[in-house]
């Protein structure tokens, strides 16, 4: 469970059954707003239907509250549990009749479903507004690091849960993460989707067992990579290692 996913859920403006729902999830992701729940165990938890919690979600997708991907076997492609990811970046934010609107068309109206909705709904009628021609754009919560070279070409979903990963990896390495992956995507030995695979490296990274592959090389663009390549007689695992063992000799040496 994470404190900082919980105290964002608990500040967003909702009635009681979605709130319970958005409570449900956040009770389940890390730090960086991920779970990837089964619908029935959300059901069990907030004692309703699986249909009640798919109606929710796809409510909470609209709003911009999270973003829901689809997730399957690799082995042999069958669908699993949904991931998601809560935009904890974002301020409390309730249903707009914007975001209404645009849910009733494509799904049927929901508010006639919950009275509390449909009362909300009525009283909002009486007080009309103008729906923004283009939604405000969601401000990102940016790393630490403002230098970092991310590699072009990503899309947007892509690019935020990259940025999201890397802020549990130490800032050193961070780097070195983003120009692995520059390195992987011009080789194109990227078999899995792009976003599994650089959660594996930066769990790697975070374990203390990243050892850089494409890193020092160039992209099929040439672009160059933002980290300094080693000597090339360095670049070799062999040869650093050997000269690893040459320093600890000739410290032992020194010691006696």
């Amino acid at each position: 469970m994470s404190i900082k996913a919980m105290n964002w859920a608990w500040s967003q403006t909702l009635e009681p059954t979605p709130k319970l729902i958005l409570m449900a999830l956040a009770d389940i992701a890390d730090d960086t707003g991920r779970c990837w729940p089964k619908l029935q165990t959300l059901a069990k938890k907030c004692s309703v239907s699986t249909r009640t919690v798919q109606r929710w979600i796809r409510v909470f997708e609209k709003s911009g509250l999270l973003t829901v991907w689809r997730r399957y076997n690799e082995a042999d492609q069958r669908q699993m549990s949904n991931e998601y990811m809560l935009h904890m970046h974002e301020q409390s934010i309730h249903l707009s009749d914007c975001q209404q609107s645009t849910y009733q068309k494509n799904h049927g109206d929901f508010s006639s479903k919950t009275p509390c909705l449909k009362r909300l709904a009525q009283e909002k009628a009486l007080r009309p507004r103008e729906c923004p021609e283009e939604p405000p754009t969601r401000s990102t919560q940016k790393l630490k690091n403002d230098t970092l070279c991310i590699p072009r070409g990503l899309a947007s979903k892509e690019k935020y849960v990259i940025e999201e990963l890397l802020k549990a990896v130490p800032q050193a390495q961070q780097q070195l993460l983003l120009d692995e992956l520059r390195g992987a995507m011009a080789a194109k030995t990227i078999h899995t989707s792009l976003i599994s695979w650089f959660r594996a490296l930066a769990k790697k990274a975070r374990e203390g067992g990243f050892s850089p592959t494409y890193t020092f090389s160039r992209n099929s663009e040439g672009e160059q990579p933002c980290t300094s390549a080693p000597p090339a007689y360095l670049q070799s695992q062999k040869v650093r290692f050997k000269h690893i063992q040459e320093i600890k000799q000739l410290l032992n040496e020194k010691m006696e």
